[in-house]
């Protein structure tokens, strides 16, 4: 059975979800629990907000200390397309949209 997921459909949160799985596996990351504010995992040098999409953005609710972005390459696989502190993700995204979150394009993150 093949599963193509899109971050542009209502399956967004699942798409979340698989990300942070699959950084997990392959960083050597320690899952939060559900819901955790601000961060998805940790490691020795701190905690972690993971973003996975099949778009051409990614989306964040507030500054983080280390960003890791995936991007879906196809639906057997996943590619670490950023990995590093969150701080110049956010300030170059986007204004704060009416949902709270701000955008940011994958060209500027991997500028």
């Amino acid at each position: 059975m093949k599963c193509v997921c899109s971050d542009r459909s209502n399956d967004g949160h699942l798409v979340g979800s698989l990300g942070e799985v699959v950084a997990a596996e392959a960083l050597g990351l320690r899952l939060h629990p559900m819901s955790h504010a601000g961060h998805d995992a940790y490691d020795a040098n701190g905690d972690v907000q993971i973003k996975m999409t099949a778009g051409k953005s990614v989306a964040m609710y507030e500054k983080c200390e280390r960003l890791v972005v995936l991007r879906v390459v196809s639906p057997k696989e996943a590619e670490i397309i950023y990995d590093g502190p969150g701080a110049p993700a956010w300030d170059r995204a986007g204004k704060v949209k009416k949902n709270g979150q701000r955008v940011v394009s994958l060209t500027k993150l991997c500028d």
